[in-house]
């Protein structure tokens, strides 16, 4: 079952916005001190076993972690942006929309269009028989069928919407369901 709705989703986008924006800001700042740390050891100032041993850790240790948390962030970045992608075809149908809600609807639309199809063609039967044997109740017949097929069009298109919403919103789980789950692994 899925539920979307804009609202959540919009402080969805907003948080992870805001996340990465804090997170891009603290890894330039590690990645600027670790630039700085490793010019200052490479420079040969300082020199010593112990300044060796930190040379050795961070380029061992703590640059590939920084390299990782790099690619962390990029994917997060990528996914958020594939999401924003596939949510702006849900919300351009709709604020909220519910799978489970969406589909009673499309079939109770589809059992109303089947009952208005058997009653224009019980009319149409009843309309032929009477042009057979006579024309009594020929004029209720003919009054009929326009207002049932007006009913049959309406029907017929909100069907088509309910089609169409239900599509999306599962195009848009489908879409966006393992997003940030690789991202969150390499954190």
């Amino acid at each position: 079952m899925v539920i979307y709705n804009s609202g959540d989703s919009e402080l969805l986008i907003q948080t992870l916005n805001d996340n990465l924006k804090s997170s891009k800001e603290i890894f330039d700042k590690i990645n600027r001190g670790t630039q700085y740390l490793n010019s200052v050891i490479d420079s040969g100032i300082l020199s010593g076993a112990a300044y060796r041993a930190g040379q050795s850790l961070f380029q061992t240790y703590i640059s590939p972690m920084i390299q990782k948390l790099d690619s962390a962030i990029s994917d997060i970045q990528g996914d958020l942006d594939s999401y924003k992608k596939a949510e702006q075809k849900v919300r351009a149908l709709s604020s909220h929309l519910d799978e489970t809600l969406l589909t009673q609807k499309l079939d109770n639309t589809n059992r109303l269009i089947q009952l208005v199809e058997q009653k224009i063609e019980d009319d149409k039967k009843v309309i032929q028989k009477f042009m057979s044997s006579g024309f009594e109740g020929v004029a209720s017949g003919l009054a009929e069928l326009p207002g049932l097929d007006g009913q049959l069009n309406n029907l017929k298109e909100l069907k088509h919407d309910y089609e169409k919403k239900l599509k999306t919103l599962r195009e848009f789980s489908n879409s966006t369901n393992s997003l940030f789950t690789d991202s969150l692994q390499a954190f």
